[in-house]
């Protein structure tokens, strides 16, 4: 990996320059049985002039329940002074104790410029560099899903649904798993990615999902649908099954529906008035002989 640039500002630098830092992350996995381990960055000057850097430890977030692995990380050295176009190393040590919980913590290696000594001001820029310490004797990997998020009774199939991910183990994970809808016969219908930006939870903490839904199908049943999130840490890992049910009735459906009660309340107005001519038809009297035209005749 390559390194990242800290845009230093040095009272006595004649031109633009910077300090990279290789490899840009550090990891420290102690397996087990293993009482130390040493990884090493190195820092670049590509200044005109010297720098000093000052090296830290500090932890973003922390675990509940679980001691901090700082009081067990050593830099070496804490203070670096690189000449002008050269380069310098510093090392980061964990030792392995019983007060190093098992499974992974995020650290930060902050690397902070020291201000130059004069009467002008001088820009102070830090660079965070992530460090991870795994201690692999008692580690474990585990995660939680709330159930989806899905509609009481729908007309349309949801667009988004949302899960809530938890880090129930001691190891940094990443979830990794996909949403699918089901019609009632078990048929996927739309389907999302699950954590398409690779993010990483940290135990304790949870990853809220939004996932975004894509239509592979027509939804032409109505009846109970399934909103089903399968999850886990991949790596050809087992996968988890979490669902919830809701009702759809497809808005074309509906309208069908309207429309043919528009049809038959029409067609039964229809039959109604015949119905009702035929009946004043049937009770019309006969139409009687007329008596007029026999009225002057004789008989001979």
């Amino acid at each position: 990996m390559t390194g990242l640039l800290l845009p230093c500002q040095v009272a006595a630098a004649a031109s633009t320059g910077g300090v990279t830092i290789t490899p840009a992350a550090l990891t420290l996995n102690l397996a087990k049985g293993q009482q130390t381990q040493t990884a090493t960055i190195t820092v670049a000057n590509h200044y005109q002039t010297a720098v000093t850097l000052h090296g830290s430890l500090a932890q973003p977030v922390a675990t509940p329940g679980t001691a901090s692995a700082l009081s067990q990380l050593q830099l070496t050295p804490a203070d670096l002074t690189i000449p002008a176009n050269a380069s310098a190393a510093m090392a980061v040590t964990v030792s392995d104790n019983a007060k190093l919980a098992p499974g992974s913590q995020q650290i930060d290696l902050v690397l902070t410029q020291l201000a130059t000594p004069g009467n002008s001001v001088s820009v102070v820029p830090s660079i965070r560099l992530p460090l991870i310490v795994i201690k692999e004797d008692g580690a474990i990997t585990a995660l939680s899903a709330s159930a989806p998020s899905k509609p009481g009774f729908a007309f349309d199939l949801p667009g988004k649904v949302t899960v809530a991910i938890k880090n129930t183990g001691n190891m940094i994970a990443i979830p990794r798993g996909y949403v699918q809808v089901l019609d009632p016969r078990g048929r996927e219908v739309s389907k999302g990615i699950v954590n398409g930006a690779s993010t990483a939870v940290v135990p304790g903490d949870q990853l809220r999902a939004s996932i975004d839904m894509t239509t592979l199908d027509h939804a032409w049943l109505p009846g109970m649908y399934r909103v089903q999130v399968a999850y886990g840490t991949g790596g050809g890992a087992a996968a988890t099954l979490v669902s919830a049910r809701f009702f759809y009735l497809p808005v074309w459906q509906i309208l069908l529906v309207l429309l043919l009660g528009a049809l038959a309340y029409t067609g039964y107005q229809i039959w109604m008035e015949w119905s009702k001519l035929q009946r004043l038809k049937s009770d019309k009297p006969p139409k009687r002989p007329n008596q007029s035209l026999n009225a002057g005749k004789g008989v001979a």
